[in-house]
């Protein structure tokens, strides 16, 4: 990961291993492949980790910087996004705290969308090399890793494909079906603008979306808060049956 001062938002600032070393064993405990670690081998992979504090809206990597980490989220939450050259932003993904992400750039060598922080966050940065030699031993880990890979895989291509076949309606209910941090309002989960991203939509159209659903007595907007009045007819707008 490279810490050369860029134009853009703030970089990333590598800090001691001061986060509650407690803490970080019960995140890699719970983890889907991390977790089937020996404790030795947890102890040996935190040698060489970093915990960076990435402040909100900083920037933890670019798109097409060269990667040499994969990182574990300890706190607040981040997203992998890809912009256009015109300044438009597609979300790929929001992480939160126990989730690892950059698997895929850590064994390609290259970050595929950038990484920024939604809320001030600390990512633990592990040596992509782990990656590499875990798959070439096999076994329960590697097995685990490549279910990883898998599903990140999957996510990607569902998303492609709501992009590509669904209307901005549908893909805005189906956001507020899914994931709940899209009805707490900003204060505590996705703004406006965050959704739109994950839609592939410009703010505006979402608010547009949004008012158009409470008219028809679909949801309620109270104060940024978004409670679904009738799930039956949000679920027939995001084509799901």
């Amino acid at each position: 990961m490279s810490l050369a001062p860029v134009p853009g938002p703030p970089r990333p600032e590598l800090g001691p291993r001061g986060w509650d070393p407690e803490e970080i064993r019960r995140l890699l405990w719970h983890h889907p492949y991390l977790g089937l670690l020996s404790d030795d081998e947890q102890e040996a992979l935190l040698q060489r980790a970093r915990v960076v504090r990435v402040r909100r809206n900083g920037l933890l990597f670019a798109e097409t910087e060269p990667c040499r980490a994969f990182y574990l989220q300890l706190s607040g939450r981040l997203k992998l996004a890809k912009h256009s050259h015109d300044g438009r932003e597609q979300t790929l993904r929001v992480v939160d705290p126990g989730e690892s992400f950059g698997e895929a750039d850590a064994l390609t060598g290259t970050h595929l969308a950038a990484g920024i922080a939604l809320r001030s966050s600390r990512v633990l940065a592990l040596p992509a090399d782990f990656l590499r030699q875990a798959l070439e031993r096999g076994g329960p880990v590697a097995q685990a890793l490549a279910a990883t890979l898998a599903a990140d895989a999957v996510r990607l291509g569902n998303l492609a494909a709501e992009l590509s076949l669904l209307n901005v309606t549908a893909r805005v209910a189906r956001l507020l079906l899914t994931r709940e941090d899209c009805l707490v309002g900003a204060s505590g989960g996705l703004s406006q603008q965050e959704m739109a991203s994950l839609a592939g939509t410009a703010r505006q159209v979402v608010g547009r979306i949004l008012r158009r659903l409470e008219e028809e007595g679909i949801i309620d907007l109270e104060r940024g808060r978004i409670q679904v009045l009738d799930p039956a007819r949000l679920a027939a707008l995001a084509h799901w049956h």
